[in-house]
């Protein structure tokens, strides 16, 4: 009702230390600094890491390596650093330092804005993160690919493009030999991947012939 306000509650609170900061590489190519923690449970889960979104972000709030800093759920959900305490500081703390080059595929990074890229085309970085997106819920919601496989698969020659999750099947005997996988998980991909593929395109596919 028009009469109503709303109050929001602040947001929880913990305190740990920022370990270390390392670099990601996105499938736009964009390079994001990520705090390393001390794992520390907030609202339910544990926490180790937390996006520190650009290198304004951090110099801004002077995070530093070392730092004993504080940490939120944006949304209640993405983890985030809200700032350091500087009165807890040793004087062993390192500064932040942007890189030059991708962390990958060591090309030069452009800055665009506030974020830094790499537009090396053919950064293996960007093209997992790509095949990452195409298997997600918001792309091709192919069930059973976690980023840890589609990684694994695209270093082991399985996954180099789109086209390959549907042609998986010539790799079965070689996939079910991988620790932790088996004849019905490897089917239960291979389905998912055909649903798919009628769903997107109307073609159909024999995984399972």
């Amino acid at each position: 009702p028009k009469w109503a306000t709303a109050y929001k509650f602040p947001a929880m609170q913990v305190l740990t230390k920022l370990i270390d900061i390392k670099f990601t590489v996105g499938r736009t190519g964009q390079v994001t600094p990520n705090a390393i923690l001390e794992p520390v449970r907030l609202m339910g889960s544990v926490i180790s890491k937390a996006t520190l979104h650009n290198e304004d972000y951090v110099k801004s709030k002077d995070i530093r390596i070392g730092d004993i800093v504080s940490i939120i759920k944006a949304g209640d959900v993405i983890p985030r650093v809200q700032e350091s305490v500087k009165d807890r500081r040793n004087g062993f703390e390192k500064p932040f330092v942007m890189l030059d080059d991708c962390p990958i595929c060591g090309s030069n990074l452009i800055k665009k804005d506030a974020s830094y890229y790499c537009v090396n085309m053919n950064c293996d970085a960007k093209k997992i993160e790509k095949l990452i997106h195409f298997a997600s819920r918001d792309a091709m919601n192919i069930e059973g690919f976690g980023e840890q496989i589609i990684e694994d698969f695209y270093n082991m020659g399985y996954l180099n493009n789109f086209v390959d999750f549907y042609d998986l099947k010539r790799y079965k005997n070689e996939l079910m030999e991988l620790e932790g996988f088996g004849e019905k998980s490897i089917n239960k991909i291979f389905i998912s991947c055909y649903q798919q593929s009628r769903h997107a395109n109307g073609k159909f596919f024999t995984y399972l012939s």
